[in-house]
């Protein structure tokens, strides 16, 4: 997919989620400059670690299982997390675990 191709779909999406909709025009293609889109398939992970540059993630379309991970390496499923659903910012929150998401299908971040 092309760069224009990928930044319209960005757009797209921020234009439609309902969170951003109080946004100018200019202001959404601001947020469309400063922002990433990943795109997950099922068992995709990201790692939400205390340390990494601090990222807010907005699920676009599919389905999100947020984890922590115990001191043994056992997750434990604490959410699951639909469209218009944020996760991240470990900084907000008080805790020694290691927290997860995994794509249970295909997954549109921004």
């Amino acid at each position: 997919m092309a760069a224009s191709d990928k930044a319209a779909e960005k757009l797209w999406h921020l234009q439609h989620c309902p969170l951003l909709a109080g946004l100018s025009q200019a202001e959404i293609e601001d947020l469309e400059q400063a922002t990433v889109m990943v795109k997950l398939q099922p068992q995709d992970r990201l790692s939400i670690s205390r340390g990494e540059l601090p990222a807010v993630w907005l699920i676009k379309e599919g389905l999100m299982s947020l984890t922590y991970s115990d001191a043994e390496g056992v997750d434990a499923t604490v959410l699951l997390l639909d469209p218009g659903d944020l996760f991240g910012a470990p900084e907000a929150v008080e805790s020694s675990y290691g927290e997860n998401a995994t794509a249970l299908k295909p997954t549109v971040l921004c």
